[in-house]
């Protein structure tokens, strides 16, 4: 994994039900959270402050949406955030979602991360 989102599964572990990692030259991670969207936003906002002497992060907020998996409905968004972080020094892209999450029975939030270590946008 690249150093920062290291430190957002560490961050994140102590309020985390469940933890998912696919590690590679580019991976991608699943938490199921124990908290508010919001405070995930406020605890990402906070690490993202070491992050940006060399980066950028882009934020933006979702009122709604779905998950559709294969023409089904199976998840409803009830909110959420978007966040984009490039780091110039290390060439690596990371995109992050945090999203309220309901299937209709339990109502929960999820972090999902992509990244890639020598992101395309770079060449």
């Amino acid at each position: 994994m690249i150093k920062v989102v290291e430190d957002i599964v560490a961050r994140f572990r102590p309020v985390s039900e469940t933890i998912s990692i696919h590690d590679g030259e580019n991976g991608s991670l699943f938490i199921k959270l124990k908290i508010a969207k919001e405070d995930a936003l406020d605890t990402l906002m906070d690490l993202f402050q070491d992050y940006m002497e060399n980066g950028e992060l882009i934020l933006a907020k979702i009122s709604s949406g779905e998950f559709r998996d294969m023409k089904k409905k199976t998840l409803e968004i009830r909110g959420g955030y978007l966040i984009e972080y490039y780091d110039y020094e290390e060439l690596s892209h990371v995109y992050l979602r945090v999203y309220s999450l309901t299937d209709r029975k339990d109502e929960w939030v999820s972090l999902y991360i992509d990244w890639s270590r020598r992101s395309a946008w770079w060449r």
